[in-house]
Formats: C-alpha cells, structure tokens, sequence
C-alpha cells in the first residue's frame, strides 16, 4: 500500500510540474508593450493633453506581422495602465518564431489599412481633444523579448490659443465674457497611409475649442495649408465676434505645435506672440488686428 501511495504522489507532482510549465510557456509568449510619445515637451499639469504620455485608461490598436509580411497574423487592443508608459494586452508571437514588426495607432479605431482620419468639430474638453490626437508608433524585425517600448509620433497639428488681458481688459473680465474660442479654415478630414498623413480632404469647417479656462484654449487640427486672408481666430466676447486673420499662407505640419497669443485691448485685439514647437518654443510671428 505504501508503493502505491508513493507511486501515486509522484505522478501527481509530475502533472503539477506539467501544468506549471505549460503557464510559463504562456505567459513568456505575450508580446509585453510600453508607450511614450515623442517630443522633448517638459511635463505639466496639462498632461491631460498628452504631451510625453499618455493618460490612465487609454485604448491603442496594436497590428503585428512577422517581419516581412505585410497582413498580420494577429491584431488587437492594448490599455495604457498607469499614465507611465504601462500598458496591458495579451497578443502574442507567432509560432513560427520569426522576428516581428509592430504597427500601433491611437486612438485604437485607427488599423494598419485605414486610409482616413477626421477630427471632431467640437474640442472643448479633455477627453474631446484626446479623440482627435491621432498618434501612431512602429517597431520592425523585433526579436522575441521581455518588452518592446513603442515611441508614439503626433500625426496631426496642434494649435494653442492664450488670450491675456491688455489695455482696458483684466483677466476676470476674460474668463467671465468671453463664450467662444474657434479655428477656422481648415479642413477636417486626414488622408492617411499607416498612421502618416498624406492630404486634408473635405470642406473646410470651425472647430470650437473653447477651453473650460478660456485663457488657455487647444485643439487639433489636419495638417494643411491654410491661405493668407482666412479668419484664422475667432473670440467671442461679451456678445461681439472677433477674429484674427493669417496675414500669409500658414503651413501647418504633423507633430508641430503652434501657440497664439491674442491680447485684449479695449480697443481691440492683438497677436502678441506666435511660436511653433516640436509638441520647444522656436519664433514664429507677429500681427495686429482691430475691432
């Protein structure tokens, strides 16, 4: 009786020990992933906009193929854990043990084979604008590993506009009569190929971007030529619309970001300053406009 019940234990360690390693096998062919976005901006309280990173909860499409192929054999959605550069997702390698490639797009309804991209006419909250920051990242001839970094590059444009008190004008009396910030002119449909911006499509629209602190207004535009002459800015204060209109052609680039500075004069309306930036502050222009 004693041999059986000997017998017995080591099959069952045998199994257990089976079991265990067929867990192990599983898990080492997840393909680990880790996020950050490109650029050198330095981290602020408005990481809300994801500038190095993105926020907590956020949903990225994820495509593989074995290097060399162009279809990929397995697909999927990973979830930004931690707003660190975490992410959670259980795709895993092929079984033929090739080197991989990996395309990844944000937000995740974008795949490897869309071909356009538009962003929403209505940015005035966070997660509004996050919606329209097409960004995109690729890994190629990636060997099996314990975690592949994935560095994310804004595809769209990003224009800031401040607005600050000038002659006649405090800051209460912005945030308290101005209602409505907008862009305008450009068109909101992106032609894209992989996540990489071709053309604008479409007629031109506003895009209202109207920030909860209307000091301080965001949104995302397609990249494009926008024509000398176009009401580029429009404020709404106290009842009245004013704009400020492009003086020239303004080319407006993937992953740039652009900063208006409009200053509020009693009398009128002012561009203080224009700056251009990798999403770090570069000179940009100047120009006036009067109501």
């Amino acid at each position: 009786m004693k041999t059986k019940v000997f017998f017995f234990a080591v099959a069952a360690a045998v199994l257990t020990s089976c079991s265990s390693d067929e867990v192990s096998d599983n898990e080492s062919n997840v393909i680990n992933l880790s996020a950050q976005v490109s650029g050198t901006t330095r981290a602020t309280a408005t990481e809300e906009l994801q500038n190095t990173q993105f926020v907590a909860g956020k949903t990225i499409h994820v495509d593989v193929f074995e290097t060399g192929q162009t279809t990929p054999y397995t697909n999927g959605d990973y979830t930004t854990t931690d707003g660190a550069g975490g992410m959670s997702g259980n795709l895993v390698y092929p079984a033929s043990k090739q080197n991989i490639d990996i395309e990844a797009y944000y937000p995740s309804t974008v795949t490897y084979s869309a071909t356009t991209f538009t962003v929403s006419a209505t940015q005035q909250t966070a997660a509004q604008y996050q919606g329209c920051d097409l960004m995109y990242a690729k890994l190629q001839n990636q060997p099996k590993k314990d975690e592949h970094q994935l560095t994310f590059s804004h595809a769209l444009s990003k224009v800031i506009v401040n607005l600050s008190a000038g002659n006649g004008v405090s800051a209460s009396d912005i945030t308290s009569k101005v209602t409505a910030v907008t862009l305008n002119g450009s068109k909101l449909t992106a032609n894209i190929n992989k996540g990489v911006v071709s053309s604008a499509s479409g007629s031109t629209s506003s895009i209202d971007v109207t920030g909860s602190n209307v000091l301080s207004n965001v949104g995302i535009i397609v990249p494009q030529t926008i024509t000398s002459g176009t009401a580029f800015i429009s404020v709404t204060y106290g009842g009245q619309t004013y704009t400020y209109s492009l003086s020239s052609d303004k080319v407006f680039a993937a992953g740039k970001q652009y900063t208006y500075t409009l200053t509020l004069n009693a009398g009128g309306i002012s561009l203080k300053s224009q700056t251009i930036t990798d999403w770090v502050s570069e000179t940009g222009g100047s120009g006036t406009i009067t109501i």
